[in-house]
């Protein structure tokens, strides 16, 4: 016991050491390795190779666009002007410049408006390039289209196509909202193009969208498209003065206007007022097929028996289609007469025979429409007859020329809300 507590005694009195592992090192106790390595021969040669493994990943990240300093090159329109003045090629006159570029090829030319700001002016401004390189193109469609938001990863985006018959070339830009004038421009492109049709559909038809299109086309050195087609679209959001605004610019040079599957459209957004925007002596096919009107009493377009005296009093005679229109059976029967006319005593025509569909206009109807033909001693006889359409052959009493109306009537389920309310 005495042996155990003086073993106990013996701990609390002596201090604890750590053991030394390298016993051998205790005399370089006093050496500072930093101060012997501060700017000695080791650390200019540590330096000499940071600078050098720095240098070759600043010209990868250059070159490959990942730095953030410096930006990539193929995404630049216009460059600084200090890159500019660093360019040893832009200290030529402009002249001489636009001597080389004229050696070039059109997609070669066209891209040199990437590489800086004065390239970009030369290439844009020269009118010896324009003529000689950059001629204007026919353009066979202009497709414009919302990106569904599955493809664009929810974005609200929209895509531009321009699309060429002769050359079976396709090329598109996708464009994010808001569409910017400043942000996203397009003139030059535009300034090489003569469209022929222009279609928008799939989007929202808005101010926007017309502010949007109608400036760039008037960059367009001839604006004269024959077809404008508008499929799919929600006019929920459109003004009564966003179509004029678009027909105010192409109007008077189309031959064709289609107006498909459009919902969301009220009375006030396409009337007889657009018509009389047209010229309705170009007018080969006007369609106004398949919309869906909001919610309203009035459920017909205002568009009427005015457009169709228009086309009466021009002596033109387009392929109609009107789907919930104003139309009325007397003035769609003096339609069919007058076209009857002018066939039988125009010797030059060829095409004789013609085609008038009438789709859930609360105004035109079956009995009526005879009547009206058995007046005018015209031949009216039913082709074809189902649940949803009636076809009609008309023919003159002493020609041969041949007039097809087809009329498909208000569906029975509208009769009965009418008759309700």
């Amino acid at each position: 016991m005495i042996s155990f507590q003086m073993e106990v005694n013996h701990l609390r009195i002596a201090p604890l050491t750590r053991k030394n592992s390298f016993p051998s090192a205790r005399k370089f106790s006093g050496l500072d390795f930093r101060k012997e390595f501060k700017g000695s021969v080791l650390e200019r040669k540590a330096k000499n190779q940071r600078g050098i493994i720095s240098a070759i990943i600043g010209r990868i990240s250059d070159w490959t666009g990942l730095s953030r300093k410096t930006p990539r090159r193929h995404n630049l329109v216009s460059d600084s002007q200090s890159d500019d003045v660093q360019c040893p090629i832009n200290e030529f006159p402009c002249e001489i410049l636009v001597e080389i570029f004229s050696k070039l090829d059109r997609t070669s030319a066209v891209k040199c408006r990437e590489v800086c700001s004065k390239w970009k002016v030369i290439v844009e401004d020269s009118t010896s390039l324009r003529e000689s390189l950059l001629t204007t193109k026919t353009l066979s469609r202009l497709c414009i289209r919302g990106v569904p938001k599955k493809e664009s990863g929810g974005k609200k985006m929209v895509e531009m196509r321009w699309i060429d018959y002769d050359t079976q070339s396709c090329k598109a830009i996708i464009i994010p909202y808001p569409l910017n004038i400043n942000t996203n421009p397009l003139f030059f492109a535009f300034s090489l193009f003569e469209i022929q049709r222009i279609i928008i559909q799939d989007l929202a038809f808005t101010d926007e969208i017309v502010h949007f299109l109608r400036t760039n086309l008037h960059s367009c050195p001839s604006l004269s498209p024959v077809q404008l087609t508008l499929n799919n679209l929600d006019f929920s959001a459109a003004k009564s003065l966003t179509l004029h605004h678009l027909l105010a610019a192409v109007g008077k040079s189309l031959e064709v206007i289609e107006i498909q599957s459009a919902y969301g459209i009220r009375p006030l957004d396409f009337t007889d007022a657009h018509v009389s925007q047209l010229d309705v002596n170009k007018i080969r096919r006007l369609v106004v097929d398949k919309i869906r009107l909001s919610g309203c009493t009035n459920r017909s377009l205002l568009l009427g028996d005015h457009s169709l005296r228009l086309f009466i009093s021009a002596n033109n005679f387009p392929t109609l289609v009107l789907d919930r229109c104003n139309v009325t059976t007397a003035v769609v029967c003096d339609y069919s007469q007058e076209w009857l006319d002018s066939a039988q005593f125009d010797e030059n025509a060829v095409h004789r025979h013609q085609v008038c569909t009438v789709k859930r206009c609360h105004r035109v109807k079956a009995s009526h429409f005879e009547d009206e033909c058995s007046k005018r001693r015209l031949n009216c006889r039913r082709s074809s007859v189902t649940r949803t359409t009636t076809i009609y052959n008309i023919q003159s009493e002493h020609g041969h020329d041949e007039f097809t109306f087809a009329l498909c009537p208000v569906p029975v389920e509208e009769k009965k809300e009418e008759m309700t309310n």
